[in-house]
């Protein structure tokens, strides 16, 4: 009896000192479940800041290209005011056949007119 009770007892103390190891194993699992589950946390907190900031990134280039294609828009409207290459020839073919160089201002006239009455005066005074 004696020797059964013994026996007992070590299957007790076997059977203890594997529930404390599963135990341990457990706790074990736990914190690393938990360390995992944390990381994931932040690594989502970090993905999703990153998504924002790329977000705000693709706006701003959008308003940029909107910007841009804007100033296309009215450079290409500017440029549809501007003269065509025949319109410049006729204009310089009229110019050189008025040959405005030789135009007089009526300021210049007045002042030959005056002149020349001036001139005639002193020629008949003489």
């Amino acid at each position: 009896m004696a020797e059964e009770q013994v026996s007992q007892q070590d299957i007790i103390n076997s059977l203890n000192a594997r529930l404390r190891l599963a135990e341990e194993r457990q706790t074990e699992i736990r914190r690393k479940m938990a360390l995992v589950e944390q990381n994931m946390l932040s690594g989502t907190k970090r993905l999703n800041q990153e998504m924002r900031l790329m977000k705000d990134d693709i706006s701003a280039i959008k308003q940029t290209l909107r910007n841009i294609e804007e100033r296309i828009i009215t450079i290409i409207k500017e440029l549809q005011l501007t003269p065509k290459k025949e319109d410049v020839e006729v204009v310089k073919k009229y110019v050189d056949y008025w040959n405005p160089v030789k135009f007089v201002s009526i300021d210049k006239i007045d002042e030959i007119v005056k002149d020349s009455l001036k001139q005639l005066k002193e020629e008949n005074a003489e």
